[in-house]
Protein backbone atom coordinates (compact mmCIF):
# COMPACT_ATOMS: atom_id res chain seq x y z
CA UNK A 1 0.00 0.00 0.00
CA UNK A 2 1.14 3.78 -0.87
CA UNK A 3 -0.56 6.64 0.38
CA UNK A 4 -0.25 10.37 -0.72
CA UNK A 5 2.33 11.85 1.17
CA UNK A 6 0.25 15.44 1.29
CA UNK A 7 -3.10 14.48 1.98
CA UNK A 8 -2.81 10.62 3.10
CA UNK A 9 -5.19 8.96 0.60
CA UNK A 10 -4.75 5.65 -0.21
CA UNK A 11 -3.01 5.52 -3.81
CA UNK A 12 -3.76 2.68 -6.64
CA UNK A 13 -0.22 0.82 -7.12
CA UNK A 14 -0.54 2.36 -11.01
CA UNK A 15 -1.20 5.88 -10.07
CA UNK A 16 1.63 8.79 -10.37
CA UNK A 17 -0.49 11.69 -8.91
CA UNK A 18 -3.24 12.07 -5.91
CA UNK A 19 -6.86 11.82 -7.33
CA UNK A 20 -7.82 13.98 -4.65
CA UNK A 21 -5.00 16.82 -4.15
CA UNK A 22 -3.37 16.11 -7.57
CA UNK A 23 0.16 16.16 -5.87
CA UNK A 24 2.54 13.69 -7.85
CA UNK A 25 3.82 10.43 -6.52
CA UNK A 26 6.87 9.62 -5.99
CA UNK A 27 8.09 5.58 -5.23
CA UNK A 28 11.90 5.04 -4.42
CA UNK A 29 11.30 1.48 -5.49
CA UNK A 30 9.95 2.31 -8.88
CA UNK A 31 12.77 2.05 -11.40
CA UNK A 32 13.52 5.33 -13.04
CA UNK A 33 13.48 3.97 -16.98
CA UNK A 34 10.03 2.72 -16.34
CA UNK A 35 8.83 6.00 -15.31
CA UNK A 36 6.75 8.40 -17.74
CA UNK A 37 8.87 10.67 -19.87
CA UNK A 38 7.46 14.48 -19.71
CA UNK A 39 6.30 14.91 -23.24
CA UNK A 40 8.27 17.75 -25.12
CA UNK A 41 6.39 20.98 -25.17
CA UNK A 42 7.21 21.21 -29.30
CA UNK A 43 7.16 19.10 -32.29
CA UNK A 44 10.01 17.88 -33.91
CA UNK A 45 8.78 17.94 -36.78
CA UNK A 46 7.84 21.24 -38.81
CA UNK A 47 4.35 21.73 -40.51
CA UNK A 48 3.31 23.89 -43.12
CA UNK A 49 0.74 25.89 -43.01
CA UNK A 50 -1.73 24.50 -45.83
CA UNK A 51 -1.37 27.36 -48.17
CA UNK A 52 1.91 27.21 -48.32
CA UNK A 53 2.10 24.34 -51.10
CA UNK A 54 5.09 24.26 -53.44
CA UNK A 55 3.92 26.66 -55.92
CA UNK A 56 2.56 28.84 -52.69
CA UNK A 57 6.50 28.93 -51.75
CA UNK A 58 7.39 29.75 -55.07
CA UNK A 59 5.23 32.30 -55.54
CA UNK A 60 6.57 34.19 -52.08
CA UNK A 61 10.33 33.45 -53.57
CA UNK A 62 8.96 35.24 -56.41
CA UNK A 63 7.73 38.46 -54.85
CA UNK A 64 10.98 38.71 -52.64
CA UNK A 65 13.32 38.59 -55.65
CA UNK A 66 11.16 41.37 -57.44
CA UNK A 67 10.94 43.26 -54.31
CA UNK A 68 14.39 43.59 -54.36
CA UNK A 69 14.60 43.86 -57.93
CA UNK A 70 12.37 47.05 -57.68
CA UNK A 71 14.34 48.59 -54.43
CA UNK A 72 17.45 49.72 -56.66
CA UNK A 73 14.80 50.87 -59.59
CA UNK A 74 12.84 53.17 -57.03
CA UNK A 75 15.71 54.33 -55.49
CA UNK A 76 17.55 55.51 -59.11
CA UNK A 77 14.23 57.28 -59.68
CA UNK A 78 14.20 59.24 -56.70
CA UNK A 79 18.26 60.04 -57.32
CA UNK A 80 17.11 60.91 -60.53
CA UNK A 81 14.32 63.27 -59.96
CA UNK A 82 16.68 64.95 -57.02
CA UNK A 83 20.06 65.21 -57.60
CA UNK A 84 21.25 64.10 -61.05
CA UNK A 85 18.94 65.60 -63.12
CA UNK A 86 21.12 66.23 -66.42
CA UNK A 87 18.88 63.39 -68.21
CA UNK A 88 16.79 61.01 -67.24
CA UNK A 89 19.23 57.75 -67.19
CA UNK A 90 16.78 55.91 -64.66
CA UNK A 91 14.42 54.54 -67.42
CA UNK A 92 17.47 52.94 -68.76
CA UNK A 93 17.85 51.01 -65.20
CA UNK A 94 14.18 50.33 -65.54
CA UNK A 95 14.27 48.96 -68.62
CA UNK A 96 17.31 47.04 -68.16
CA UNK A 97 15.55 45.38 -65.13
CA UNK A 98 12.05 44.70 -67.08
CA UNK A 99 14.07 42.68 -69.02
CA UNK A 100 15.96 40.79 -67.18
CA UNK A 101 13.00 40.37 -64.77
CA UNK A 102 10.84 39.42 -67.73
CA UNK A 103 14.40 37.08 -68.78
CA UNK A 104 15.09 35.28 -65.60
CA UNK A 105 11.70 35.74 -63.32
CA UNK A 106 8.68 35.42 -65.45
CA UNK A 107 9.64 32.17 -66.35
CA UNK A 108 9.30 30.60 -62.75
CA UNK A 109 5.62 32.78 -62.26
CA UNK A 110 3.62 30.10 -63.28
CA UNK A 111 2.87 27.00 -62.78
CA UNK A 112 2.77 25.74 -66.80
CA UNK A 113 5.65 27.41 -68.95
CA UNK A 114 4.60 29.65 -71.88
CA UNK A 115 7.88 30.03 -73.79
CA UNK A 116 6.30 31.24 -76.56
CA UNK A 117 4.64 34.05 -74.85
CA UNK A 118 8.26 34.37 -73.03
CA UNK A 119 10.23 34.66 -75.97
CA UNK A 120 7.97 37.55 -77.52
CA UNK A 121 8.35 39.27 -74.33
CA UNK A 122 11.71 39.08 -74.15
CA UNK A 123 12.17 40.21 -77.46
CA UNK A 124 9.68 42.73 -77.10
CA UNK A 125 11.92 44.52 -74.28
CA UNK A 126 15.44 43.61 -75.52
CA UNK A 127 14.17 46.06 -78.13
CA UNK A 128 12.28 48.00 -75.86
CA UNK A 129 16.36 48.50 -73.73
CA UNK A 130 17.88 49.49 -76.81
CA UNK A 131 15.63 52.22 -77.90
CA UNK A 132 16.03 53.34 -74.53
CA UNK A 133 19.65 53.18 -74.73
CA UNK A 134 20.03 54.75 -78.16
CA UNK A 135 17.36 58.06 -76.84
CA UNK A 136 19.44 58.23 -73.91
CA UNK A 137 23.00 58.35 -75.51
CA UNK A 138 23.03 57.38 -79.09
CA UNK A 139 20.62 58.15 -82.51
CA UNK A 140 18.23 56.42 -84.28
CA UNK A 141 20.69 54.97 -87.06
CA UNK A 142 22.50 53.12 -84.13
CA UNK A 143 19.35 51.24 -83.44
CA UNK A 144 18.31 50.45 -86.88
CA UNK A 145 21.74 49.36 -88.45
CA UNK A 146 23.47 47.91 -85.22
CA UNK A 147 20.87 46.75 -82.35
CA UNK A 148 17.81 45.85 -84.01
CA UNK A 149 19.93 43.07 -86.40
CA UNK A 150 21.62 41.90 -83.02
CA UNK A 151 18.36 41.63 -81.58
CA UNK A 152 16.61 39.97 -84.16
CA UNK A 153 19.32 37.26 -84.68
CA UNK A 154 19.49 36.38 -80.97
CA UNK A 155 15.78 35.79 -81.05
CA UNK A 156 16.02 33.95 -84.09
CA UNK A 157 19.14 31.54 -82.75
CA UNK A 158 16.66 31.26 -79.57
CA UNK A 159 13.30 30.81 -81.50
CA UNK A 160 15.54 27.80 -83.58
CA UNK A 161 16.26 26.47 -80.23
CA UNK A 162 12.72 25.97 -78.91
CA UNK A 163 11.52 24.31 -81.93
CA UNK A 164 14.23 21.86 -81.54
CA UNK A 165 13.84 21.53 -77.55
CA UNK A 166 10.11 20.84 -78.16
CA UNK A 167 10.88 16.53 -78.81
CA UNK A 168 12.47 15.21 -75.75
CA UNK A 169 16.29 15.02 -75.94
CA UNK A 170 19.35 13.46 -73.96
CA UNK A 171 20.74 15.96 -71.49
CA UNK A 172 24.20 15.78 -73.65
CA UNK A 173 22.43 16.67 -76.86
CA UNK A 174 20.90 19.87 -75.64
CA UNK A 175 24.15 21.13 -74.09
CA UNK A 176 26.12 20.69 -77.58
CA UNK A 177 23.13 22.64 -79.06
CA UNK A 178 23.16 25.40 -76.70
CA UNK A 179 26.37 25.77 -77.36
CA UNK A 180 25.76 25.69 -81.26
CA UNK A 181 23.29 27.89 -81.26
CA UNK A 182 24.99 30.23 -79.45
CA UNK A 183 28.39 30.44 -81.68
CA UNK A 184 26.10 31.41 -84.71
CA UNK A 185 24.11 33.94 -82.30
CA UNK A 186 27.65 35.44 -81.54
CA UNK A 187 29.02 35.44 -85.38
CA UNK A 188 26.04 36.85 -86.39
CA UNK A 189 26.18 39.59 -83.99
CA UNK A 190 29.83 40.15 -84.78
CA UNK A 191 29.33 40.69 -88.31
CA UNK A 192 26.45 42.93 -87.56
CA UNK A 193 28.70 45.13 -85.12
CA UNK A 194 31.18 44.97 -87.92
CA UNK A 195 28.80 46.04 -90.92
CA UNK A 196 27.94 49.42 -88.70
CA UNK A 197 30.97 50.58 -87.61
CA UNK A 198 30.64 50.11 -84.07
CA UNK A 199 33.16 47.64 -83.60
CA UNK A 200 36.18 47.32 -86.12
CA UNK A 201 37.19 43.84 -84.81
CA UNK A 202 33.53 42.38 -84.59
CA UNK A 203 33.59 39.98 -87.51
CA UNK A 204 37.37 38.71 -85.84
CA UNK A 205 36.08 38.21 -82.43
CA UNK A 206 33.12 36.96 -84.07
CA UNK A 207 34.51 34.15 -85.93
CA UNK A 208 36.83 33.28 -82.67
CA UNK A 209 34.03 32.79 -80.52
CA UNK A 210 32.10 30.73 -83.29
CA UNK A 211 35.12 28.70 -83.38
CA UNK A 212 35.30 27.71 -80.03
CA UNK A 213 32.07 27.49 -79.21
CA UNK A 214 31.75 25.52 -82.27
CA UNK A 215 34.42 23.29 -80.93
CA UNK A 216 32.85 22.50 -77.34
CA UNK A 217 29.84 21.72 -79.13
CA UNK A 218 31.76 19.28 -81.49
CA UNK A 219 32.93 17.44 -78.14
CA UNK A 220 29.62 17.33 -76.76
CA UNK A 221 28.57 15.49 -79.99
CA UNK A 222 31.14 13.30 -79.62
CA UNK A 223 29.98 12.12 -75.81
CA UNK A 224 26.73 11.99 -77.48
CA UNK A 225 27.89 9.38 -79.87
CA UNK A 226 29.73 7.04 -76.94
CA UNK A 227 27.31 4.87 -75.09
CA UNK A 228 29.55 4.78 -72.36
CA UNK A 229 29.49 8.23 -71.36
CA UNK A 230 25.78 8.92 -72.65
CA UNK A 231 25.16 6.33 -70.06
CA UNK A 232 27.03 7.77 -67.35
CA UNK A 233 25.32 10.97 -68.17
CA UNK A 234 21.71 9.78 -67.76
CA UNK A 235 22.61 8.19 -64.29
CA UNK A 236 24.51 11.44 -63.01
CA UNK A 237 21.34 13.75 -63.96
CA UNK A 238 17.93 13.86 -63.67
CA UNK A 239 16.63 16.92 -65.88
Amino acid sequence: MSYCVNCGVELDISAHKCALCGTAVYNPNENVTEQREAPHPFSEHVHLPDELSPYGRKKLILAIVTTVMAIPNIVCVLLNLTLFKSNPWSLGVISGTLFLWSAFVLPFATKRPFPYILWTADSILACLNALVFVWLYGDMELFIECLLPVIVSCSACVLVYMLWYKKERHIILKIAFVFLSLSFALLFSGIILNAAQVFAYGTEIGIICFVSLFAVACFFFYCYSSKTIRRWASKRFFF
